[in-house]
């Protein structure tokens, strides 16, 4: 099913019946409008997170983008631990 995360009617749509929801949509990049970034990825993950809920999903996924992390240190693994 293709949609748009922004779209909370079609988020609904895709997650109905689903057990399990994976998130790992978003925008990235190094540039661009604050509003766009808003919209996908604060707005989006809402969307996903309250369809998920309302659909009573077994289990929610979400998955960073390892930029969050930054450039990561050589021969370290990079975990919920890791310093940012």
């Amino acid at each position: 099913m293709c949609g748009d995360i922004r779209d909370r009617a079609a988020i609904t749509e895709a997650v109905r019946g689903a057990r399990y929801v994976v998130h790992a949509a978003g925008k990235f990049s190094f540039w661009g409008a604050r509003q766009q970034f808003e919209d996908n990825n604060v707005l989006g993950s809402e969307n996903i997170s309250a369809a998920a809920v309302e659909a009573g999903v077994e289990r929610f996924v979400y998955i960073s983008s390892v930029a969050v992390a930054g450039i990561p240190r050589p021969g370290l693994v990079i975990d919920e631990n890791y310093p940012c």
